[in-house]
């Protein structure tokens, strides 16, 4: 999705959505986050190239040991209490 598009969208939530609604602004067409990283990719000049790196590359590599909980906790705590 275009920047412009995003931005059209949260101003006519802003504007004329209800309280609380959640809204999936999505392009017509799904794109795949091996779409988006070629696209990167050529964008920086390395040719579309790219390379699929596990999580646990980051972890032995730089000894990152994630401590926090996931973003789907996060995510869960917004939902409205039940009545």
């Amino acid at each position: 999705m275009h920047v412009d598009d995003l931005a059209d969208l949260c101003l006519l939530a802003l504007e004329n959505a209800p309280a609380a609604s959640i809204f999936n602004g999505a392009h017509r067409t799904p794109v795949t986050l091996i779409e988006i990283a070629c696209a990167a990719s050529l964008g920086t000049g390395a040719g579309g190239k790219v390379v699929e790196r596990p999580l646990a590359g980051a972890r032995q590599a730089l000894g990152w040991q994630p401590s926090r909980h996931s973003i789907l906790r996060d995510l869960c705590a917004y939902a409205p209490s039940a009545p």
